[in-house]
């Protein structure tokens, strides 16, 4: 779990696709006491450009596990990052977990 006093906490996974045409994500949020609010996750590919922007309720989908996608890779790079501070509202605590990709 991410938690913040500072402005902003992050995490941020990639993953190599092999030059797969398209890749879905399999997200799990775990279960926490602390975590709560909307949490936004952005994807990237190779660039700091955004593929795709999606958001999470961390209050009630905590323990669950999610897809997202697809997704086309950029330069055989996918890259999630998920921040407390995303759109310029403060989530205190967010849950961060496992993310697997399955490209074809």
């Amino acid at each position: 779990m991410l938690s913040s006093g500072a402005p902003s906490s992050v995490a941020e996974w990639s993953f190599d696709t092999g030059g797969a045409s398209g890749c879905s994500l399999w997200i799990y949020l775990p279960k926490s006491g602390q975590a709560a609010g909307i949490a936004t996750y952005d994807v990237f590919g190779a660039s700091q450009r955004s593929l795709a922007q999606f958001t999470v309720d961390q209050s009630f989908d905590q323990g669950l596990a999610f897809t997202e996608g697809p997704y086309r890779a950029t330069q055989g790079t996918l890259r999630v990052r998920l921040e407390n501070n995303a759109n310029g509202t403060l989530i205190r605590a967010i849950a961060a977990a496992a993310i697997q990709i399955g490209c074809s």
